[in-house]
């Protein structure tokens, strides 16, 4: 299942100005190819970290406990509601005792998360829309606090690698099979036993590898879904949007009704996520049956 999520570099507006004539095209040429070796040299920086570097980040490190996973090369993306606008210097990413640390040469523990939090490992395709097509796989790390589901999002060298030694220190479930998907500003509705669809909420919803987040915290988890219906959300909304509605087991074995209404290609791409890590199969809704769709059994 494919996904990207895009980073943009600061002066991100450099397309806009050039179609508006605010810049000559060669010069926005040469910023481009500029920022083509920027990016191309942080990947070789990635890759010839120093070995003092990270003797003397464990040294610090150790301070908050023994070493269970030693410092590799990373920079540190913020969280996927950031939408990647700032990144970090080059910095270093492992695990000190109870805590996951990632730190750079100023700022040695620039971030903690306690391991004991930390649900599970994925990847996600990082794209710099400012430099033609770049791009590198991130690593998703999926972290439960009380009611709230973060994820922090690093670039390393070797993310399939990183997350291995993540399951077998930690024993932590790693997906590094099924690109995550960037949050989408969704329009929540509830379906009742009569059918009818109940406007509920807007706001941001992300599919986390096991679990349908609205707002951060959970609604349902994927190996309770029973049905993905995709169709037309006329009646719902004076937009054309789509909704995507899931049937889904509670856990004391009810049925319940969730409809996210979308952008129609966003919702068929979430549609599709959902089926292959459970293999419901998705249907396509004409329409034409009104609010008298019944919850599945």
């Amino acid at each position: 299942m494919n996904g990207s999520f895009t980073f943009y570099a600061e002066s991100g507006c450099l397309d806009v100005l050039c179609l508006l004539g605010s810049i000559p095209a060669w010069i926005g040429l040469m910023i481009l190819i500029k920022r083509r070796e920027v990016w191309q040299q942080r990947k070789k920086r990635l890759d010839t970290f120093s070995e003092g570097r990270r003797v003397s980040l464990s040294r610090t490190w150790a301070a908050v406990g023994a070493m269970r996973i030693d410092p590799t090369p990373a920079y540190y993306y913020g969280m996927p509601q950031d939408r990647y606008t700032w990144r970090s210097e080059l910095g270093s990413l492992g695990i000190a005792g109870d805590w996951l640390v990632f730190g750079m040469a100023r700022h040695p523990f620039s971030l903690q998360m306690p391991v004991s939090a930390l649900r599970w490992v994925s990847c996600a395709i990082l794209e710099d829309a400012a430099l033609t097509g770049e791009t590198s796989l991130g690593l998703m790390l999926h972290f439960e606090q009380g009611t709230r589901w973060n994820v922090r999002v690093f670039q390393v060298p070797a993310p399939s690698g990183v997350a291995a030694q993540l399951h077998d220190v930690l024993g932590v479930s790693t997906n590094m099979r099924d690109f995550d998907l960037a949050p989408a500003a969704v329009t929540v509705f509830e379906q009742d036993i009569y059918g009818q669809w109940n406007y509920q909420t807007r706001g941001t919803a992300y599919l986390a590898p096991d679990r349908l987040l609205i707002g951060w915290k959970t609604v349902l988890r994927v190996a309770d879904l029973r049905t993905i219906t995709l169709g037309p959300a006329r009646g719902l909304s004076l937009t054309t949007a789509w909704l995507l509605r899931l049937s889904y087991r509670h856990g004391d074995g009810s049925l319940g009704g969730l409809g996210l209404q979308m952008d129609r290609k966003e919702a068929s791409t979430w549609a599709d996520a959902m089926s292959s890590r459970t293999g419901v199969l998705v249907q396509v809704y004409d329409g034409r049956k009104g609010k008298d769709e019944k919850l599945a059994s």
